[in-house]
C-alpha cells in the first residue's frame, strides 16, 4: 500500500527469481512489482512500479516509476471492499484481466503499457 512495501516486494521477488533460476544460468533477470504511492498530499494515490534488471554477475539496477493517479472512488474500496484494485476492476467493470487502467483512462492506458514504460525507462539507462 506504499512505495516502501512495493520496493520490499520487488526485492523479495527478485531474490526468489535468482534462487529459482540458479540452475538454468540465465543471462538476465527482470523483476517488476506494482503498488500504490502517495506522491503529494493534494493528490490521491498513484500507481508505481519498481523494476529490477540484472545481468547475472553484475549489479542489480533498480528503477522507480510513478504513473497514473487512481480515482478516489476506486481506492476508497481497497482493501475495505476488494482485496486489490484488479479485483475491483473485475467485479465492477467486468474486466477479464486485473487491469483497472482502461476504465479510468478512456481506454488509452493498460497495465501492460505502464509496465513496459517502467522497464524501458530503466533499460535505456543501462547503455
Amino acid at each position: 500500500m506504499n512505495i516502501e512495501e512495493t520496493y520490499e516486494g520487488a526485492q523479495n521477488r527478485h531474490a526468489a527469481l535468482k534462487q529459482e533460476t540458479a540452475k538454468e544460468k540465465p543471462t538476465y533477470l527482470a523483476t517488476i512489482e506494482s503498488g500504490f504511492s502517495t506522491v503529494h498530499a493534494k493528490h490521491n494515490t498513484f500507481e508505481c512500479q519498481i523494476v529490477m534488471l540484472e545481468k547475472v554477475g553484475s549489479e542489480v539496477r533498480t528503477g522507480i516509476s510513478v504513473s497514473v493517479e487512481y480515482p478516489k472512488a476506486m481506492t476508497d474500496k481497497v482493501p475495505s471492499k476488494y482485496q486489490d484494485i484488479g479485483e475491483l476492476a473485475q467485479a465492477e467493470y467486468g474486466s477479464k484481466l486485473k487491469d483497472p487502467f482502461p476504465y479510468f483512462t478512456n481506454g488509452k492506458v493498460s497495465r501492460l503499457k505502464l509496465l513496459e514504460d517502467a522497464v524501458f525507462t530503466l533499460a535505456v539507462q543501462l547503455g
